[in-house]
């Protein structure tokens, strides 16, 4: 009786200690969720799940760049070429709802800093779910990928 309590507040704790209240940010798909509805803010919601999306490809690009194997260095690229192809969803999408497009390196530089903010947003979050899971790639993080990975391949087929 004494193990199977054990096992059950283990389980409570452990489900506890990967709710989203540790999370420098919340899971993508609770992003979209909460925000499909509103129309108005179609642009800056392809503007925040770009940019999510090329932080995600370009984080996993450095987790990539450290395996110092073939297999490695082709998934660097690869992940590498599609944040940079988000990156660019993001500033073609920026660039339609500003009216002022003369300073592109202003925009350029706004865009860069909020995919900085959430590579290091991944970084962290990174470090948990290793630390509760055994890998980087588990829990939201997962969850994610698989929603960005949709994002390339609706890209590839408009582009």
């Amino acid at each position: 009786m004494r193990s199977v309590l054990l096992i059950f507040f283990f389980l409570i704790f452990s489900d506890r200690t990967l709710s989203s209240d540790n999370f420098a940010q919340v899971p993508l798909s609770s992003f979209i969720e909460s925000n499909s509805e509103n129309e108005e803010s179609l642009t800056e919601n392809i503007i925040y799940e770009s940019t999510r999306c090329s932080a995600l490809f370009a984080w996993i690009s450095e987790l990539y760049a450290n395996l110092n194997s073939e297999k490695g260095r082709k998934l660097e690229k690869k992940s590498l070429f599609n944040s940079k192809s988000l990156t660019g969803v993001a500033l073609q999408t920026f660039l339609t709802k500003t009216t002022d497009q003369s300073n592109l390196d202003e925009i350029n530089l706004e865009i860069n800093n909020l995919i900085e903010k959430r590579i290091m947003n991944y970084q962290a979050d990174g470090e948990i779910i290793k630390d509760l899971k055994g890998g980087y790639l588990k829990g939201y993080i997962k969850e994610d990928l698989k929603i960005c990975n949709i994002m390339i391949e609706a890209y590839k087929e408009t582009f």
